[in-house]
């Protein structure tokens, strides 16, 4: 009877490893593609997660692009805004105290450039400051000509008129100027 009781044993641990071994190897092939399909999906959200970056970047330097193209069409002025234009040039004139007043605006032939005609008076040195004001204006701008003359004598009966009236014309060209 210990003899058949030990081959129960023998063949009931038999049983018992033939079970672990089933459960252990179909454990670790569970755990295999668990890890094979861990390994994908990290391939894939790496690779959507790079995606997603190069998305962020290309919208980052599409608004750094808007940006500089705003700031470079700024120096550029449209047929829309030339009344805001001359609007600029007479407060400019009255920044330092020199009256202007626009007397032409001509739309040369090509789509490049505008020409406008100033005349204005003062001082002799708020109509500099005012020329310098013209030059420094934030668009490409050509002074074609400029007639500069006193207006007044500055002697009257042997008074010397320290801040004589000066008179000025200007011919200036737009060359940032887009139809």
């Amino acid at each position: 009877m210990p003899n058949k009781s030990q081959r129960q044993y023998l063949i009931g641990s038999f049983i018992f490893l033939l079970l672990t071994g089933g459960a252990f190897a179909f454990l670790y092939i569970q755990i295999r593609n668990n890890n094979i399909a861990s390994q994908e999906a990290e391939i894939e959200w790496n690779s959507e997660s790079s995606k997603l970056n190069e998305i962020k970047s290309l919208n980052l330097s599409i608004q750094t692009i808007d940006t500089e193209k705003a700031l470079f069409e700024s120096h550029f002025l449209k047929s829309s805004d030339i009344v805001s234009f001359l609007d600029t040039i007479e407060s400019a004139a009255k920044d330092v105290n020199v009256t202007a007043e626009i007397v032409s605006v001509d739309d040369v032939t090509d789509t490049t450039s505008l020409t406008i005609g100033i005349r204005s008076s003062g001082t002799f040195e708020g109509l500099y400051k005012f020329l310098i004001l013209l030059e420094n204006l934030k668009y490409e701008i050509d002074i074609a000509s400029m007639e500069l003359n006193r207006a007044s004598v500055g002697e009257v009966e042997g008074v010397i008129d320290i801040k004589p009236e000066w008179k000025a014309n200007f011919k200036i060209r737009l060359l940032s100027f887009v139809k």
